[in-house]
């Protein structure tokens, strides 16, 4: 069943005033939390790439050995990372991304950039986009990469809208 937010739970077949908007806004209040923001990068990067209707069962995701199979067919692998973590707001994080050994196409790395925890992750200004084939990795692929590292091997930057630009130029299309 896809919920929409507005329903109610349910005691005794009557409808009380708690919603599953409720329990999405307690479940997920921080963004700054890295597998809350990865799953928030999923959603930015399916949405910008036409796949709003996305669902983690549908395309990708859920034991499948990548997170979106976009319209023209490639297996796209997200990760996200921020130089700000919920658990430590004082001292800003190095940027490094896991690199799952799995069969991708093409990687998406996505840099939420906000200096503050007061900043908003909805707006995505603060974000940047980086593209990588999975060729463009040695064969025996690291377990993670910097960012340094991907400048280094010829990464495709983009905004919002530009991601699925970047995957069609990363792809050789």
């Amino acid at each position: 069943m896809l919920y929409t937010g507005n329903e109610h739970f349910i005691v005794n077949g009557e409808e009380i005033s708690i919603t599953m908007t409720d329990f999405w806004r307690w479940s997920h209040p921080d963004f700054l939390d890295s597998q809350r923001r990865t799953v928030l990068s999923k959603f930015i990067v399916a949405s910008s790439i036409g796949l709003s209707d996305f669902r983690p069962q549908d395309k990708g995701g859920m034991g499948k050995p990548y997170d979106l199979l976009t319209e023209d067919g490639y297996r796209v692998q997200i990760d996200s990372a921020s130089y700000l973590q919920s658990d430590d707001g004082e001292n800003p994080s190095h940027i490094s991304f896991s690199v799952p050994s799995w069969n991708t196409d093409v990687y998406v790395f996505c840099i939420y950039k906000a200096e503050t925890a007061s900043q908003n992750p909805l707006n995505l200004d603060l974000w940047e986009f980086f593209v990588l084939p999975a060729a463009a990795l040695p064969e025996k692929k690291p377990e993670s990469i910097t960012l340094p590292k991907l400048t280094d091997l010829g990464v495709w930057q983009a905004d919002y809208y530009g991601i699925t630009d970047a995957i069609n130029k990363a792809m050789g299309v």
